[in-house]
Order: C-alpha cells, then sequence, then structure tokens
C-alpha cells in the first residue's frame, strides 16, 4: 500500500539489518519496488534459506546489494556504515522468538542489545549521518500490562530475556537522540503476520499454517495450555511496511517512541480458530477433501513444559502514531487473514500436493 512518502525513497540508499527476516524482506522489497538502492546485512544469507527476497524476479534486484554480518562485529559495522552515506537505516536484525531468545540467553541480548548499540554508534560517529534510523522494538519491553492498554509512556517492566535485550536496545535509540543528536525513531510491534513468514518453529501463524498445509496430510495446530489465557494484538505485514516508511519520512517521528497500530485484539485459541475456520473455506473450493480433514482435526491442546516467561495480556494503545504521523491501517485481520491463507493454498498447489 503506497504511502505519502513512497516518493521520498525512490532514489534513496538505505540500509535494512535482518533483511533477510520476514519483516526485513518485505521492507526490502518495497523499497526496491520504489527505485531505491538497499544494502541488507544479514548474519544468514545462505541462499537456501527461505526468505521473499530469494523469491524476487531478477529484474527487481538489480539495485540489491546483500552482506553476510553479524552485527555483533563493531569494527564491521562500523565499517560498513562509515564508508557509505546511507540516507535512511532501518534496524530489524536481532532474536525475535522468545522461546529461542531462552535457549540461548548470551547470544540473545549480545545481539538484540549490543548489535542494536553497535549500529546507533556507528551511526554517531559517521561523518554524514542518515535523515533516519528505525528501529523495531516490541511491546514486549512493557512486561505485563496493568489497565486496558500499554501508553508510549507506560512503565518498561519487561523482564524476560528478549524482553530484556529489546528494551536495551530501545532505551539506547532515545538516549542517542538525546544525547548525540542522533536521528532515531523507534515503532514497538505487536504481533505480526502475513505471507512469507518462515519461522514455522516458533511463531503462531506460521507454525500453525505449517500443519495445515503439511504437504503429506494435514495436522491439527497446536494450542499450549499455558496460552489459553493469552491476548495479543495483531497486524497484518504490509501495514507495518507503511509504519516504518512512515516514521522514516516524518518530521514528527524524530526522536520518538511509537506503539503500532494493531487491526484486532484476540487470545490465542481464537486466534487459532480463525485460521482453521479460514483455511476450511478456502480450501473447500480446490482440495475439498482436505478442507474436510483440516475440519475435523481441530487444533491438539498439551502443555509447554518448559521455560519462558509469558506474559497474558498485551494491547498497545495507537493514539499517537494515528495523531502525530497520520498513520493509520489499512488490512483488516480478515484480510491479512485470506491472503496469507490463500498464499500457502497456491504454494501447495503449485507442489502438486
Amino acid at each position: 500500500m503506497p504511502t505519502e512518502f513512497d516518493s521520498e525513497l525512490s532514489d534513496s540508499l538505505t540500509l535494512v539489518t535482518g533483511g533477510m527476516g520476514f519483516i526485513g524482506s518485505y521492507l526490502t522489497a518495497r523499497l526496491l519496488a520504489l527505485g531505491g538502492r538497499v544494502v541488507v546485512v544479514d548474519c544468514d544469507t545462505d541462499p537456501a534459506r527461505q526468505s521473499l527476497l530469494h523469491e524476487l524476479p531478477q529484474d527487481r534486484r538489480s539495485g540489491l546489494e546483500i552482506v553476510d554480518l553479524d552485527l555483533r562485529d563493531r569494527d564491521a559495522v562500523a565499517a560498513l556504515i562509515h564508508g557509505r552515506n546511507f540516507d535512511y537505516v532501518f534496524h530489524l536484525a536481532g532474536y525475535s522468538v522468545i522461546e529461542k531468545s531462552t535457549a540461548f540467553p548470551y547470544d540473545s541480548l549480545m545481539t538484540n542489545a549490543i548489535g542494536g548499540l553497535n549500529v546507533f554508534d556507528a551511526v554517531r560517529r559517521s561523518e554524514t549521518p542518515p535523515r533516519r534510523v528505525v528501529i523495531t522494538s516490541t511491546d514486549k519491553v512493557y512486561g505485563e500490562m496493568d489497565g486496558s492498554h500499554y501508553l508510549e509512556d507506560s512503565p518498561l517492566r519487561g523482564i524476560g530475556i528478549y524482553d530484556a535485550g529489546k528494551l536495551t536496545a530501545d532505551v539506547m535509540a532515545r538516549s542517542h537522540f538525546h544525547t548525540f543528536g542522533t536521528p532515531m525513531a523507534v515503532l514497538r510491534l505487536c504481533n505480526v503476520f502475513g505471507p512469507h513468514d518462515y519461522n514455522v518453529g516458533y511463531r503462531l501463524f506460521p507454525k500453525s499454517l505449517s500443519k495445515i498445509f503439511n504437504p503429506v496430510a494435514p495436522e491439527p495446530p497446536v494450542l499450549y495450555y499455558e496460552s489459553m489465557d493469552h491476548w495479543r494484538d495483531y497486524v497484518f505485514v504490509e501495514d507495518v511496511i507503511d509504519a516504518l516508511i512512515t516514521m522514516a519520512c516524518h518530521e514528527q517521528s524524530l526522536g520518538e517512541v511509537f506503539n503500532m497500530s494493531s487491526v484486532v485484539h484476540l487470545s490465542t485459541p481464537s486466534v487459532i480458530k480463525e485460521i482453521i475456520d479460514t483455511s476450511v473455506r478456502i480450501l473447500a473450493e480446490v482440495d475439498p477433501y482436505r478442507a474436510e480433514l483440516v475440519e475435523k482435526n481441530g487444533m491438539q491442546v498439551t502443555t509447554y513444559g518448559q521455560g519462558a516467561l509469558a506474559i497474558q495480556r498485551q494491547r498497545l494503545d495507537h493514539t499517537k502514531i494515528a495523531q502525530r504521523l497520520g498513520f493509520r491501517t489499512s488490512v483488516t485481520f480478515e484480510q491479512g487473514l485470506e491472503r496469507t491463507i490463500t498464499h500457502h493454498t497456491e504454494r501447495l498447489l503449485r507442489n502438486g500436493h
């Protein structure tokens, strides 16, 4: 979806950290489509890795450069940023999964906290700083919710390993603006969904859809008993890209933090039920047998049985991003879910299943 700022990015040089990932690949594809040049930094650039970037046709990759780089390497980060005059920097890289961060706490904290610091410090010391550095934070920085919503000035009480690393980068970004004048802006995301999310091991949407669209036979999506009472905000990935571009270009984003607008607030069981029901409806048109099996399977309830801290309820107030930046989402939950499941259905059919 175009924004009023797209033209400002049409001839820009942009750095996207974590650009091979779910959100990063969408952002990179959008910038390339606008005619920009993009340097993607990622610590996993293997051509075998599933990523939207690997699916782009060659004529849409002419402005793309992919650099294999670990953000924990301060000197390498500095050399990259000091060697280019980037117009914009989007810092999206990091350990993006709570369970993985808990399993590898040192690597998670080094990547999410120190990796972020290395980017901010390199930008600070750059002779030609970018117009804006936009970083993605998370609603997890707030910790357990008091009241009905998180506001941008709510206390930051995240205590999990993932929460702590993202909170550190969040605070450091704003401290670089207030201390050094580094042109930072922070977007605190809720749960993002859409096609081309290949993190099937952890995230709710791709994990559930990988079960339903198992090429051999559909399996029931898993609902962990510990998540029965969890409530979360959800937003479609393309709306996140619009928000990031708006923050990169809008003068009132400078030095500010914004909660991402959500399109729905649902319990985890309700989300899985919506995924199943929509899959059944779409599959019924092309594969009635699979649709019948998906409906019959329902969902499997089991216990998780191990260690990550989980917040019961999270809900972002997004008044600020609407009032200050004029930003509003354009894809409803139902529309985004239909597009996501249609993508999985078409891929299953293309592969002959």
